[in-house]
């Protein structure tokens, strides 16, 4: 007999560290989904396609308890009354804004759909409307989502993973050490840098980026990070 089937759905934004949370929890033995499957969930017809998406992503058929994806692009809908439903695990997840931008915008050169985020006015745009939609996400769960400041996946990573899996009611620990599946590093599947490829979180914080972000984008960018991030603080738990 198959176990009653939940949904945990990672809620954040560009270079979050999304991918590598998504392949730790993919990884573990009671969760299926690694990848961004890029749908919105507006009915349970949206539960079947993210089924059906994630078994081809392991070339299995599933039998986990859980099935995981992210969003991270407000194009990507979410039914209200889905986000409150008991078999729905919601993660948030948040980066500070320097190096989000940074990172985003050395990110765009790479990804040829992705060319107007070489411009650091829309790469705030889409920072600022997305951590909006979280806030909006958050107040409308109202209780029971999870907090995570993306950091502290790289420098305080046992706490946090131990904080996931009794959140989750796991029945083993989440590892540090993770896999790497067939759309790991593909493009509009996750991050396609090497790091995710080292297939375990290493200590090492990411290397700095050396782009110049004017004074001007920091701030505002800076505004609406702290105004999420007490919003997330004071609806979820946290840590």
């Amino acid at each position: 007999m198959h176990p009653p089937q939940n949904y945990i759905f990672i809620l954040g934004h560009m270079r979050s560290y999304s991918s590598l949370l998504s392949h730790i929890l993919g990884s573990h033995p009671e969760i299926s989904g690694y990848s961004e499957l890029h749908q919105s969930y507006r009915s349970h017809q949206d539960l079947i396609k993210m089924k059906s998406k994630i078994s081809i992503a392991y070339d299995k058929k599933l039998s986990t308890s859980y099935l995981l994806d992210k969003i991270l692009h407000n194009q990507y809908s979410m039914d209200f009354n889905l986000l409150q439903s008991n078999n729905v695990k919601t993660l948030f997840l948040l980066r500070e804004p320097a190096q989000t931008l940074k990172s985003i915008i050395k990110m765009s050169f790479n990804i040829n759909n992705m060319k107007n985020y070489q411009n650091e006015q829309y790469a705030l745009y889409y920072y600022e409307k997305r951590l909006l939609m979280l806030t909006q996400y958050v107040r409308l769960i109202k209780q029971g989502s999870l907090f995570i400041q993306s950091e502290h996946l790289l420098d305080n990573t046992s706490s946090t993973l131990n904080f996931i899996e009794n959140y989750l009611s796991l029945n083993t620990p989440i590892r540090e050490e993770y896999n790497i599946y067939k759309y790991s590093g593909q493009p509009l599947h996750g991050d396609s840098s090497k790091r995710l490829f080292e297939k375990r979180i290493t200590q090492e914080k990411e290397e700095k980026q050396e782009l110049h972000i004017s004074n001007d984008i920091l701030k505002k960018a800076e505004k609406s990070y702290l105004e999420c991030k007490v919003i997330l603080e004071d609806h979820c738990f946290t840590m």
